[in-house]
């Protein structure tokens, strides 16, 4: 009884909270599905990101012997991929050979192809989840993207770790 009467008054003082401090988070369940083409879009754009960053640093190390020597302290292309930019002024250049170049565009191409076919996705995500009433529009324009009021806290949102979900950003 005397420990009993002991935490009764911690709990008046205020020393031992009687909730849990929580948030509650709007989600929205994807079918399984659009859940699985989420994960598989997710995977492919995050490998060719990869692919593509370990094949530029892979690149620029067969021409960059020592960078504080030559004046390459970082990976940089011009944007068609024929040279190597150095990072001093003026700038050196060793110029690509044809195969190199023809690999970092393939991997530019695969990324940019990733990242379409993610932003597709998304907007399918939007006009059918977050759009979900009839008669309610997503719209896309060159400003941005228009969704019901009731709904924006839905618009910038991420996916949960199983793809099952999507929750809203912080």
């Amino acid at each position: 009884m005397h420990r009993i009467l002991a935490f009764s008054s911690f709990l008046l003082l205020g020393l031992v909270p009687l909730s849990a401090q929580y948030d509650t988070v709007p989600v929205v369940e994807l079918s399984k599905e659009d859940s699985a083409q989420a994960k598989a879009v997710g995977d492919k754009s995050e490998q060719a990101q990869k692919d593509c960053a370990s094949l530029a640093t892979a690149v620029w190390h067969k021409y960059v012997v020592d960078p504080h020597v030559s004046g390459f302290r970082g990976v940089r292309f011009s944007s068609d991929f024929r040279f190597l930019i150095g990072s001093e002024d003026p700038a050196a250049i060793l110029e690509l050979s044809k195969e190199d170049t023809a690999k970092l565009t393939a991997a530019r191409d695969a990324l940019a192809s990733a990242r379409s076919e993610a932003e597709s996705f998304q907007q399918h995500i939007l006009e059918t989840y977050v759009a979900a009433q009839p008669g309610e529009r997503v719209v896309f324009t060159s400003d941005g993207i228009s969704v019901p009021e009731r709904r924006q806290e839905l618009l910038n949102f991420r996916y949960t770790k199983d793809y099952r979900l999507i929750a809203r950003l912080f």
